[in-house]
């Protein structure tokens, strides 16, 4: 499995966190005005289809830190205590 050893867990979950909320801020705000009746224009689309991929990558982001976060804690399990 590929490590990014560059990046933190304490970096990839608020940076999955924030993204994801950008994503699901512009979906909210374009999907409401495609069914308010407003056609959507090139750049209305485009927003759109941003949106959704931010919303993807912020999960990927999450799901990283959730998996790095589990590999660390089962890697720690029968190592003496520090102190």
């Amino acid at each position: 499995m590929a490590r990014f050893h560059r990046v933190s867990d304490s970096v990839l979950f608020p940076a999955g966190a924030g993204i994801g909320l950008v994503g699901l801020v512009l979906l909210v705000l374009e999907s409401t005005r495609a069914l308010s009746g407003n056609v959507l224009s090139s750049l209305s689309v485009t927003l759109l289809w941003v949106g959704a991929g931010l919303v993807v990558l912020g999960a990927l982001l999450l799901l990283l830190a959730v998996v790095r976060n589990s590999d660390e804690v089962h890697s720690d399990r029968g190592q003496p205590a520090d102190g």
